[in-house]
């Protein structure tokens, strides 16, 4: 199990919270083109930093099998896919499509975010020690295939706008949940036993969900109007403290292991006699 270098970690949430402050200012303020670049270049380059301060820092391999902080976000999560589920139904029948263009992607769209819940209604009672029996391994993979269609949908949807503008944070956060939910899928599977790409996956997506969600929410009870224009998920919001929950799970667990392995103070060092040692001493 690789060790978690918290100090990484550390300096990845205050690149989070420095980049979250400056998109907030960006939003709420009437800023001239040129300070909106460096606002989107700042943001760029704290991604990429948190990025490598994620890759470096690693989490291990493995979920706890037993977490109410997980079992509440995974609750949480469920809860959030139903209601975007339900926003989806309604304006299926109103034809009012709220991830696409086509009636045949809104349905499908529909059938993940239900079954997508279903699932992580089915992890929450795992967490939670109230289901006993496993989830079959080929469960998780309707979260990453929804949020695959839903990226799909969503680009084909925005960049048939003259100007993407806030939109292109939604479709880099949707990216981000794709690795985050392929990482996770895998896990849950027991497919990620060893070090791997996706080992950062669960830091980028947090980042990339505060990024987009929470200056849009702040600017929303400030100004007003935003989150009418660019939509805001109730499942992306559950997703970023399901994130942050696994992040923290994962290296609880992993400082717990280093203190397993730790000698404690005070107790004697036992080594390895021989036969011969043993005879002579007795």
């Amino acid at each position: 199990m690789k060790k978690t270098n918290r100090p990484l970690f550390i300096i990845f949430m205050i690149f989070s919270v420095t980049a979250v402050v400056m998109r907030t200012v960006g939003l709420s303020s009437a800023l001239s083109p040129t300070a909106s670049a460096v606002i989107n270049v700042s943001c760029v380059v704290l991604g990429l930093l948190c990025l490598f301060a994620g890759r470096c820092a690693g989490v291990p391999s493995e979920i706890s099998e037993n977490s109410i902080a997980l079992s509440l976000t995974a609750a949480l999560l469920s809860m959030g896919l139903i209601a975007d589920g339900v926003v989806c139904t309604v304006g299926f029948f109103s034809e009012e499509y709220v991830y696409g263009r086509f009636s045949s992607g809104e349905l499908i769209m529909i059938l993940l975010l239900f079954a997508s819940a279903a699932y992580f209604a089915l992890f929450a009672a795992q967490k939670a020690g109230a289901l006993r029996r496993p989830i079959h391994p080929l469960f998780p993979i309707v979260v990453p295939l929804q949020l695959l269609v839903r990226l799909l949908l969503s680009f084909m949807k925005f960049t048939g706008y003259a100007d993407i503008g806030e939109n292109s944070y939604s479709i880099v956060m949707m990216a981000a949940f794709l690795w985050f939910w392929m990482f996770f899928s895998r896990t849950s599977a027991g497919v990620s036993k060893t070090q791997t790409v996706f080992m950062h996956a669960p830091a980028i997506a947090f980042y990339c969900a505060a990024l987009t969600l929470l200056p849009r929410l702040i600017s929303e009870l400030t100004s007003g109007g935003m989150l009418q224009k660019v939509g805001f998920g109730f499942s992306d919001a559950a997703t970023l403290l399901f994130a942050a929950a696994l992040l923290f799970d994962m290296m609880k667990r992993n400082k717990a292991h280093e203190d397993e392995e730790a000698p404690h103070d005070g107790e004697p060092i036992v080594s390895i006699l021989s036969d011969e040692t043993e005879e002579t001493s007795i």
